[in-house]
C-alpha cells in the first residue's frame, strides 16, 4: 500500500521546494541506475574470475594428487605449482572484492529506493496557482524583453535614416568653377559655396559619428536583452518541465482528500445499512407476517414504505445486488471526468 501523502493545506512543517524535490528525485533515480549498471559490471568481473580460479584449482589439485602431496612435487614442477596458486589467489581476491562491492551496491540501492519511497512533495490549489503565476510571469518577461529588442532595432533603423545626404552644393561649386574658367567674375560666390560645402561635410561627418554611437549603444542593449531572453527562456523550460511532477503531487493530494471523504461516507453508509438490518430483524421477530413485511432480502431491493431506493443498474451488465445502490465497476470515467475538471478549474487551475 502506498504511503500517505501529507496535505498541503494546513501543513505545519515546511517541505522542500518543488525544484529541490525534483532534483533530489532525479539524483536518486540516477544513483540507482548507476549502481545497477556497476553491479552488472562487477558481476561481469566475478564470473570469469570464478572460472579462472576453478580451472587453476583443478589443475593444482591434479598436480598435487599425481605426486601424493605438495612436499613430494619435484622441483622441476614447483614453478608450475606456484604459478597455479598465484592464479587462484589473484582471482579469489577479485571474487572477494567483487562480492563485497556487490553487497555494498545492494545496500546503497536499498537506501536510495527507501528514500525515493519516502520522498514526497504535496501540492494544493495554492501551489498550482503559484506555479501558474511563475510561468505567466516568465512568459510576460520574455514578451516585454522581445518588445524592448524590437524597439532598439527600430532605434537603429531610425538612426540610419537620420544621416543627412549631401545637397547640390558640390554641383553649384563645380558650375561656378567652370564659369570662372570661362572668364566670369564669380570668385566671391565660389568662396561662399565652398564654405557651405565644408560646413555640410562637417555636419554629415558629425551626424555619422552620432548615429554610430546610437547604433552601437542600441546593439549593445540588444545583446544584453538577448542574453536576458535566453536566461528567462531557460528558466521557463525548467518551470514547464516541473509540470508533470507538480500535477501528480496535486492530483494525489486531491485523491487523498476525496478518499478521506469517501471513507467517512462509506462508514456512515455501513452504519446505516446495519441499522436497517437490525430493524429488519426486529420486524421479522415481531411482525404478524415477517416475510411479507420484511424490508430487506437477498433477492429483492430494500423495501421501506414511503422511500424509493433504486439499485445501480447498467444496460447489458449483470444485475446489481438488490441493496447495492452504486456499482463502481460500471461508473464510466468519461461520464465523471468533465464535472471533476470543472470543479478543479473553478479554483483557477488552468494547466489541466
Amino acid at each position: 500500500m502506498a504511503k500517505p501523502h501529507k496535505q498541503t493545506e494546513g501543513r505545519t512543517s515546511p517541505q522542500p521546494s518543488l525544484t529541490h524535490y525534483i532534483n533530489r528525485k532525479r539524483l536518486l533515480e540516477e544513483k540507482v541506475r548507476r549502481l545497477r549498471a556497476e553491479g552488472f559490471t562487477v558481476a561481469g568481473r566475478i564470473a570469469p574470475a570464478q572460472m579462472a580460479a576453478g580451472d587453476a584449482a583443478m589443475r593444482r589439485n591434479s598436480l598435487v594428487e599425481h605426486f601424493g602431496s605438495v612436499e613430494k612435487v619435484p622441483d622441476r614442477r614447483k614453478g608450475e605449482l606456484q604459478e597455479l596458486e598465484g592464479v587462484i589467489n589473484t582471482n579469489r581476491e577479485v571474487i572477494v572484492k567483487g562480492r563485497n562491492r556487490e553487497q555494498q551496491i545492494s545496500r546503497e540501492i536499498a537506501e536510495a529506493r527507501e528514500e525515493l519511497e519516502t520522498l514526497r512533495y504535496t501540492a494544493g490549489f495554492q501551489d498550482v496557482l503559484d506555479y501558474q503565476a511563475k510561468v505567466a510571469d516568465a512568459e510576460q518577461q520574455i514578451e516585454d524583453l522581445r518588445a524592448a529588442i524590437a524597439e532598439q532595432k527600430e532605434t537603429i533603423s531610425d538612426a540610419e535614416d537620420a544621416i543627412p545626404t549631401p545637397g547640390d552644393l558640390k554641383q553649384q561649386r563645380d558650375t561656378l568653377r567652370a564659369e570662372i574658367a570661362m572668364g566670369a567674375e564669380k570668385q566671391g560666390e565660389l568662396a561662399a559655396v565652398e564654405q557651405a560645402v565644408e560646413e555640410e561635410a562637417t555636419a554629415i561627418d558629425q551626424a555619422r559619428i552620432d548615429v554610430e554611437k546610437t547604433i552601437s549603444a542600441a546593439r549593445q542593449t540588444i545583446a544584453g536583452l538577448g542574453r536576458k531572453v535566453a536566461e528567462v527562456e531557460a528558466a521557463l523550460v525548467t518551470l514547464r518541465a516541473q509540470a508533470p511532477d507538480l500535477l501528480l503531487a496535486f492530483l494525489l493530494n486531491q485523491a487523498e482528500d476525496v478518499c478521506r471523504k469517501y471513507e467517512q461516507a462509506a462508514h456512515a453508509v455501513a452504519k446505516q445499512f446495519g441499522q436497517l438490518k437490525a430493524i429488519d430483524a426486529l420486524i421479522c421477530k415481531h411482525a404478524p407476517d415477517p416475510y411479507k413485511n420484511a424490508i430487506m432480502g437477498l433477492t429483492r431491493p430494500i423495501n421501506v414504505p414511503g422511500v424509493s431506493i433504486t439499485p445501480h443498474q447498467v444496460a447489458g451488465t449483470a444485475p446489481t445486488l438488490p441493496d447495492m445502490l452504486v456499482d463502481g465497476r460500471y461508473i464510466s470515467a468519461a461520464d465523471v471526468l468533465v464535472p471533476e475538471l470543472d470543479r478543479i478549474r473553478s479554483h483557477g487551475v488552468t494547466i489541466l
